[in-house]
C-alpha cells in the first residue's frame, strides 16, 4: 500500500500506511464533491427513479402476477443495468477524466502517492455505484410490500450479489479508465464489456460444452436473478439453476479486484 514510500522489497512502517490511508480519503472526498457539483449524480439518480417508476407501472397494470418472488425478480432483472451505468458514469471516467480535462500533471504531480490516489477514486466510484444499487433494492422491496403484502427474504440475497456485482464493475471501470485516455471511450468500453463481450465468453464456454462455467463473471452476475426462486424466464423460456451464494459472490469480487490491480500497475506506470 506504501508502495510510494519504500520499495517493495523495504519496509512499510505503520505511518507509512496511515498515511496512504488519510491520502486516499481526501481524494475520495475530493471525487464525491466533483460528484454533488455535477450533473451527473442528478441524472442518474432520475434514470433510476423512472426505471423504478416504469417497473411498478408495468407490474401493476400488465401483470396478473403480484407474488412477491415476481416482483423481486422482475426488479433484480433490471439490477445489473443500475449497477453498469453506474460504474461507467462514476468509474470509468475517474483517471481518463484528468487527463481528458489536462487535470493530470496538476493533480498526479502533487505530494499524494499513486496508490492514495487510485484508492481514493475507486473508493468514491464504489461507494455510489453501491449506495444506488442499495436504495434501488430497498425502494424495490417497499413497493413489493405495497404490491404484494410482504417481501420474498431471497431479494435481500439477490442484493448482496448485486453489491458484489459493484465491485467487479467497477475495477473493471477503472482498469479502463486507466489504459484508455478519453474518458467516453472508457465509458462506452465498460458498458460493452459487462453487457457483450462478458456474454459472448459465457455462451462460447456453454456451447463448448461447459454447462458450470462458475468461474466466468457474466455467469455469476446471472445468478442476481435465479438467486429469487432459482428460475428465470426468458423469451418464453424457464431456466433453472441452483444458485451458490457464497461463491457467486466471491467470484465477482475476484474480477473486481484482478482488475483494479491490474489498473493500479498501469497506473503506476503511467506518465503524464
Amino acid at each position: 500500500m506504501a508502495a510510494e514510500f519504500k520499495s517493495l522489497s523495504g519496509h512499510v512502517s505503520g505511518s507509512d500506511i496511515w498515511d496512504s490511508l488519510r491520502q486516499a480519503a481526501v481524494v475520495s472526498a475530493n471525487e464525491m464533491r466533483k460528484f454533488l457539483r455535477g450533473k451527473k449524480l442528478l441524472l442518474f439518480a432520475a434514470m433510476v427513479a423512472a426505471v423504478v417508476a416504469l417497473m411498478t407501472y408495468a407490474i401493476a397494470a400488465f401483470s396478473d402476477n403480484t407474488s412477491a418472488s415476481f416482483v423481486s425478480t422482475a426488479f433484480a432483472t433490471f439490477a445489473y443495468l443500475v449497477v453498469i451505468i453506474a460504474a461507467a458514469l462514476f468509474a470509468a471516467p475517474a483517471v481518463a477524466g484528468e487527463y481528458e480535462d489536462r487535470t493530470a500533471l496538476i493533480l498526479f504531480t502533487r505530494p499524494i502517492g499513486k496508490m492514495s490516489i487510485f484508492l481514493g477514486k475507486t473508493a468514491a466510484a464504489l461507494l455510489v455505484t453501491m449506495v444506488f444499487t442499495a436504495v434501488y433494492y430497498c425502494v424495490s422491496a417497499v413497493l413489493s410490500a405495497a404490491i404484494c403484502g410482504g417481501v420474498t427474504g431471497n431479494h435481500w440475497a439477490s442484493m448482496g450479489l448485486a453489491l458484489a456485482y459493484c465491485a467487479a464493475s467497477v475495477g473493471i471501470a477503472m482498469l479502463f479508465s486507466v489504459v484508455l485516455r478519453r474518458s467516453s471511450t472508457a465509458v462506452v468500453m465498460t458498458i460493452i464489456f459487462l453487457t457483450l463481450i462478458a456474454g459472448v465468453l459465457t455462451n462460447v464456454f456453454e456451447i463448448g460444452g461447459i454447462e458450470d462455467p462458475w468461474y466466468l463473471l457474466e455467469y455469476c452476475s446471472d445468478d442476481i436473478v435465479f438467486a429469487i426462486d432459482g428460475t428465470f424466464d426468458m423469451m418464453g423460456t424457464q431456466y433453472v439453476r441452483d444458485v451458490d451464494l457464497m461463491r457467486s459472490a466471491a467470484v465477482m469480487v475476484i474480477w473486481g479486484l484482478a482488475a483494479w490491480a491490474l489498473g493500479y500497475l498501469a497506473f503506476r506506470k503511467k506518465e503524464y
